[in-house]
């Protein structure tokens, strides 16, 4: 990438340029993981087709608008997707249509605005499958199973969730995964779970074994999200006796939640390699607890009392609804992970 920077540079042309940046860009961001680099390579892309009249080069907009949503910066990354969105329907360009509008459907229902949401994510979903690009289909499929299950029409969330049946699953891995976690944190276990065990059936079939073990930790966790500690022990255990201790997943996940499973049974614990694990993480960066997801900060705090975890865990559903309209406060806060961070957050302050 940086010699054909060069060459590009050397020849003045501002349209590969603008091109390579961008390509610089995704690799500082997906292989590096450095985003404050691919920020500034897709932003220098875009400056550099700017000056140069060139109107087609969305790709820097749209990896901005997907890293700020990431982020949960949802009023700038809804600007940079609107701006694909009007790059799109200005040339006629279906392809870029089709998978911008699963983003913003995505954005959409990140605002719990189910009605707008469901409007992009079947644009995408009609638009990809007639195009028959599989990943921003089964994407957009998922979408629509969220918003429907969410807004209680079990009949129509059923029915687009029958179609996954459908997807190549040489191409798209983890559909059931992905929906049936999200299904999850919407406290719709049932549907969740039969979701994680189809994902299982297909990673027992390919024998990998992360995404096995990855598995089994996810049915855990819906179990212990729905209060049967006994079961999700069970699927735990499980987790770990397939490979060993060494090779979980996420062991910090698996651990913590089987402790936890066992200190709901009032079963004593050993804790002795989760420590080590912690403090290995400790090692490399002091702050690592706020890269993990809201309600792992809150298992880690009931564990262990550590008020790092709880604070962290807080102050991302504090940014969260910052971003709702309040009327769909009460909705947000109605799911159990979110309700489970708030009681202990308001207990440990005495509120």
């Amino acid at each position: 990438w940086e010699n054909s920077h060069n060459i590009y540079e050397i020849l003045d042309d501002k349209i590969m340029l603008a091109k390579n940046t961008n390509g610089i860009g995704l690799v500082h961001w997906i292989f590096d993981g450095d985003v404050e680099k691919a920020i500034k390579d897709f932003q220098r892309s875009m400056q550099i087709a700017d000056e140069s009249g060139n109107n087609k080069n969305y790709s820097p907009i749209a990896n901005l608008g997907i890293i700020y949503h990431n982020r949960k910066d949802l009023k700038k990354s809804k600007s940079y997707f609107y701006r694909v969105l009007d790059y799109a329907n200005s040339v006629g360009d279906i392809q870029v249509e089709g998978f911008i509008k699963y983003w913003i459907g995505l954005h959409y229902h990140k605002l719990f605005e189910y009605d707008i949401a469901i409007k992009y994510f079947n644009d995408s979903y009609l638009i990809n499958e007639e195009l028959k690009i599989e990943r921003w289909k089964a994407s957009s499929l998922g979408g629509l199973v969220l918003c429907y299950k969410a807004i209680g029409n079990d009949k129509i969330a059923e029915s687009y969730y029958k179609k996954a049946s459908n997807i190549n699953t040489q191409i798209v891995t983890d559909f059931y995964l992905s929906v049936g976690f999200q299904l999850m944190l919407q406290d719709k276990f049932q549907m969740a779970r039969d979701a994680f065990f189809k994902q299982l059936e297909f990673e027992k079939t390919n024998k990998n074994n992360p995404q096995i073990i990855n598995t089994l930790t996810n049915i855990g966790l819906s179990y212990f999200f729905e209060g049967d500690y006994l079961t999700s022990l069970r699927y735990f255990n499980r987790a770990i006796e397939h490979d060993s201790i060494e090779n979980l997943f996420d062991p910090v996940e698996t651990l913590t939640f089987k402790f936890l499973s066992m200190k709901n049974l009032d079963k004593g614990i050993d804790d002795k390699y989760l420590l080590e694990v912690i403090k290995k993480r400790m090692a490399d960066s002091n702050n690592w607890h706020r890269y993990n997801a809201a309600y792992m900060n809150w298992a880690l705090y009931e564990l262990y009392s550590e008020e790092k975890y709880i604070i962290a865990a807080y102050n991302v559903i504090q940014r969260d609804i910052e971003q709702l309209d309040p009327e769909n406060h009460d909705i947000y806060m109605s799911h159990t992970t979110r309700r489970m961070i708030l009681d202990s957050y308001n207990k440990l302050k005495n509120l």
